[in-house]
């Protein structure tokens, strides 16, 4: 069962570091650092100074569904923590070569925990660390061949958990973070002052200057953050957002901004930082198990303040006035209604694009003819043969 659920929420390296790195943030972890041998792929080590576990705590820690996040079933619908399954650590247990050690400053020592992904057996002894937990992942997938041989290279897995790295510590400017690479320090973010120090170090110092203020509200939701005015990229790489402090992606939300970076002639794609801070209950974050997409009650509401937000912050203080006076009085009017869209359009699957695999060449088609069938036995059969 726990391989199964390892198959929903672990993918890739990439995907052990965020699930280790949100439970850090959970613990209150103020200093977070990553250690990585060969893309993640040989090992992966997370270490955090946040509160914290007994020696009890550690072992039903790993146990599927035990979480201490949720403590009754109305906490699923106002859903704050960024981990709340317990799921993660017993799915990584499954695939790899595992090992916790954590302590919570009450105990005589710190306990460490090594389990067995072959037998499933676990061994507890005491150790030495100070409070925090560290949590160490060797030969990811060694049980698992099958998903082992769809890993990327060492160099498109290290990518990606750099990704991971600095969009989690985008809103948590006062938190540390650090990344190590076959020994090499690769990122190193020290506490900022704020949000835009933070953004800085994910972006460079090249785009501080550009950077232009994201800061609108709309009924019960709002939307803070930075866009690059002036300055774009080739992709929408360096385009994150944060719903309620959790990174996401969300077809409403990126809709929403390209539509609104799309109102100004200019190429390419601009970074984005975008926070959206609303009700826990007017979102539904249980939609996935990696917990990386959400669902809005409302999501028409959600794509009128981001669009907005994000034209005002490109355009000026005037830019994109009339598309919030329209919404809001067509809510007036007709509350069903949106100004933009009908309700959940961005749900629908997209229509499917066919492309074919080749096209015979003009030339080619002059130099063969379609002949008729040899003989009445074979009328279905057809030959094309070159021309004389």
């Amino acid at each position: 069962m726990n391989q199964i659920a390892a198959g929903e929420v672990i993918e890739r390296p990439a995907s052990v570091v965020k699930e280790l790195i949100e439970n850090a943030i959970d613990a209150g972890a103020s200093s977070i650092e990553v250690l990585l041998e060969n893309g993640g792929k040989k090992r992966i080590e997370v270490r955090d100074d946040g509160s914290g576990m007994s020696r009890d705590d550690a072992l039903l820690a790993l146990e599927r569904h035990a979480t201490s996040k949720i403590r009754e079933f109305d906490d699923l619908t106002r859903v704050r923590t960024l981990g709340f399954r317990g799921e993660a650590l017993p799915s990584i247990a499954s695939v790899s070569r595992f090992s916790l050690t954590s302590f919570d400053g009450a105990a005589d020592c710190a306990a460490e925990i090594e389990c067995d992904p072959l037998t499933g057996e676990r061994s507890v002894r005491p150790a030495a660390r100070d409070r925090g937990t560290t949590v160490v992942v060797r030969e990811l997938f060694e049980n698992v061949p099958a998903r082992r041989k769809f890993l990327r290279s060492s160099e498109s897995e290290f990518r990606s958990i750099v990704t991971v790295v600095s969009s989690n510590a985008l809103p948590l400017p006062a938190r540390a973070f650090r990344l190590v690479h076959n020994g090499r320090l690769v990122l190193d973010l020290p506490p900022a002052s704020d949000t835009f120090a933070r953004i800085v170090q994910v972006l460079g110092t090249d785009a501080e200057e550009y950077l232009s203020e994201i800061d609108e509200s709309y009924d019960t939701a709002r939307a803070t953050g930075y866009v690059t005015r002036g300055h774009r990229y080739g992709s929408r790489r360096n385009q994150f957002f944060f719903v309620n402090g959790r990174l996401v992606r969300d077809r409403v939300l990126t809709h929403a901004a390209s539509r609104a970076a799309e109102a100004f002639d200019f190429d390419g794609h601009p970074a984005i930082v975008l926070f959206l801070e609303i009700d826990p209950t007017a979102v539904d974050v249980n939609v996935h198990p990696a917990k990386t997409e959400v669902r809005f009650r409302d999501s028409g509401s959600m794509h009128v303040v981001v669009e907005h937000a994000v034209r005002r912050a490109l355009g000026g203080a005037e830019e994109g006035k009339e598309l919030l006076e329209s919404s809001i009085a067509d809510s007036v009017l007709s509350p069903q209604s949106s100004a933009l869209f009908q309700p959940q359009i961005y749900d629908r699957p997209a229509a499917p694009q066919f492309t074919p695999l080749f096209q015979a060449s003009r030339s080619f088609s002059r130099r063969c003819r379609i002949l008729r069938p040899r003989s009445s036995r074979s009328r279905r059969r057809w030959a094309i043969s070159p021309a004389a």
